[in-house]
């Protein structure tokens, strides 16, 4: 009879440690939270502009999450254009297509907290390559929101010689 008793104790004794093992990790899966990403548009117009200048063009994004949003892997599409995050006061190296990014700069990465907010600035300088007429340019970036893994930011203007 006393061994039947103790069995029972000790499954019981496991089942509870289990149950609360997974409520434990189960709870503590529900704060990690979800990063959001969002922008207050994807496409900024420039209009007409000069072949001579840098015309830069800002994209203010916001965590609206509660988890930090990671922001990596940012290029452009262009060699003409080049792309910097700003966190806070904290500005990111200069940007540029992948092929003219150090190891460094294509390492970058940082996070924009829950309620935070941060600029992409996009720096298009048309006197790089030289083109006339209607252009579109992007800047391209990678996140940690399931919903918008890879963000693309545009700008566009008609270059006049």
């Amino acid at each position: 009879m006393k061994n039947k008793q103790l069995t029972v104790w000790i499954i019981g004794g496991i089942i509870g440690i289990v149950v609360g093992a997974f409520f434990f990790f189960t709870a503590n899966d529900t704060q990690a939270g979800t990063p959001s990403f969002q922008v207050d548009t994807e496409k900024i117009e420039l209009g007409e502009i000069a072949v001579q200048g840098d015309y830069p063009a800002e994209f203010n994004i916001t965590n609206t999450g509660d988890a930090p949003l990671e922001i990596s892997d940012v290029r452009t599409s262009c060699m003409c254009t080049y792309a910097e995050i700003i966190i806070g006061e904290e500005k990111s190296p200069e940007f540029n297509m992948v092929m003219h990014n150090s190891p460094q700069v294509r390492r970058w990465k940082d996070t924009v907290e829950p309620g935070e907010s941060a600029v992409v600035r996009a720096i298009y300088k048309p006197h790089l390559m030289p083109v006339e007429g209607p252009v579109e340019r992007s800047v391209i970036f990678t996140t940690n929101d399931p919903n918008n893994r890879e963000v693309e930011l545009r700008i566009s203007a008609i270059v006049q010689k």
